[in-house]
Order: C-alpha cells, then structure tokens, then sequence
C-alpha cells in the first residue's frame, strides 16, 4: 500500500460514525471483557478516547468530544481499571 492510499483508509471514518460506536465499544470494555482483557487494552482504548477528546480544540461544536470524554470517564471508573498510585 502506498502512504497515500493508508491515510486515506486511517480517515475514512468519520466522527459522526466514531461518536455512534463509542458508547457501544465502551459496553463491551466494561461489561464483557474478561479483567485479564481489560488490564491489556486499557492503555490503548484510554489513548483511543483521549483523542477523541482532543478533537475539542479542531471542532469545539461537535459532540464527538463530549461523548469521548463521558467514556473516558467510565472507563476509568470502571471497577477493574488498573489502578496507577
């Protein structure tokens, strides 16, 4: 594949697609993830919705960042996030 053509494929999707699939991606994290699962993909899906969330800046109208940031919220509030002290 050529550099064009995976830039293309990494934004084809569009915020209003992301902010439909978040609360769902979310449900499944929290209630359907084994722990072990979760302790593993947290990094990632708490990297995921902080950049959603930093879309604020680009598009401070658009809801996308809102609804990342209610996730962000529940992620880290879930019983079984790892904890950092």
């Amino acid at each position: 594949m050529t550099g064009d053509k995976v830039e293309t494929m990494r934004g084809a999707l569009s915020a209003a697609f992301a902010e439909r699939v978040i609360p769902s991606l979310v449900s499944l994290y929290k209630d359907h993830a084994p722990t072990d699962a979760r302790s593993q993909l947290f990094p990632h899906v708490v990297s995921a919705l902080g950049a959603c969330v930093a879309t604020r800046g680009v598009a401070p109208e658009a809801p996308l960042w809102r609804t990342a940031a209610a996730a962000l919220v529940a992620v880290v509030r879930c019983p079984s996030s790892p904890r950092v002290e």
